[in-house]
């Protein structure tokens, strides 16, 4: 079936969540990112989590919308959904005990030479507080599947490298990342993002991969977490944006390649891509933004 651009407007929102500590000790875990900011709960002033655990709320509710009565997809159609474009703006700390609720809407439909294109906005908010902690707009691609209706689009910004931003990034400077071949698994339970073509082999064959690949997600978050080691001391500032394209899969084991190339300290704007092991990319069109920020939760060690 078609995909039905009435579909645009449709809300969803998640049961008041408590966080836990133990989830962003294992998200900490699962990237080795281990500042203590984010690995020792018993640090004065507590943990806080890292910010790209973002995705694992929105999960909560990407799963719903893409088989969301009001889209009009069958089964197979729903599953041919990939992410193309992740932008994440943060605003505050996560941090455990927090009650959040995270809100995603359907913001746009279309259709792209590859198929029909979906705009999500998601808000992550501190329920205690009244306080937004993230909002993320994404964007996904479902492969073969036609559009019912006329394009449909609710008002906002272009977002960032939307539109094709490119820098070279030719002479930058480069940091390898390793991935194991375990990696999809343990991410896949500290995070809680499951999508067995990251796991199940055979699943992977069927879906006509030649391997099981890495989560966009997990490569995304990787890619992040090198970007705040080598920015976030060194500028004294804190990671407020992340935007990224998804180009390519990640077969682990495998060995990737960030380059990144800071504009100035006083603008905070890194431009990077990943690279996978044939120098092909799998992140692109990347932007980090590092801001001052007025939390004094967020200062830097």
């Amino acid at each position: 079936m078609p995909l039905q651009s009435s579909a645009v407007g449709t809300v969803l929102k998640s049961p008041a969540i408590t966080i836990p500590t133990r989830w962003l000790l294992a998200y900490a875990a699962v990237l080795g990112l281990d500042d203590e900011r984010y690995a020792d709960d018993a640090r004065v002033g507590g943990i806080e989590a890292i910010p790209f655990i973002c995705t694992r709320f929105e999960w909560l509710l990407q799963r719903q919308l893409r088989v969301h009565p009001a889209l009009g997809l069958n089964d197979d159609e729903a599953c041919r959904g990939v992410h193309y474009i992740q932008d994440s703006t943060f605003f505050s700390s996560i941090r455990p005990d927090m009650t959040v609720e995270v809100e995603g809407e359907i913001r746009e439909i279309r259709g792209v030479r590859a198929g029909a294109l979906i705009r999500y906005a998601y808000g992550l908010r501190n329920l205690d507080t009244g306080a937004d902690l993230v909002r993320t707009r994404s964007i996904s691609i479902y492969r073969d599947v036609a559009v019912e209706g006329n394009a449909a689009k609710l008002p906002e910004t272009s977002m960032p490298n939307e539109r094709g931003q490119h820098v070279d990034l030719g002479d930058s400077d480069s940091t390898g990342i390793q991935v194991s071949r375990s990696f999809p698994q343990l991410y896949t339970e500290c995070a809680d993002i499951w999508n067995p073509i990251h796991t199940e082999r055979r699943v992977a064959l069927a879906a006509g991969l030649p391997d099981i690949i890495v989560h966009g997600t997990a490569t995304w978050a990787l890619a992040g977490c090198q970007l705040m080691r080598s920015y976030e001391t060194r500028w004294g500032k804190r990671l407020s944006q992340f935007a990224a394209k998804f180009s390519g899969n990640v077969i682990p084991p495998s060995e990737l390649l960030i380059r990144h190339a800071p504009v100035a300290e006083q603008t905070g704007i890194v431009h990077f891509d990943v690279l996978g092991p044939d120098g092909l990319s799998v992140l692109r069109d990347g932007l980090a933004v590092f801001d001052r920020c007025a939390d004094p939760n967020r200062t830097p060690k």
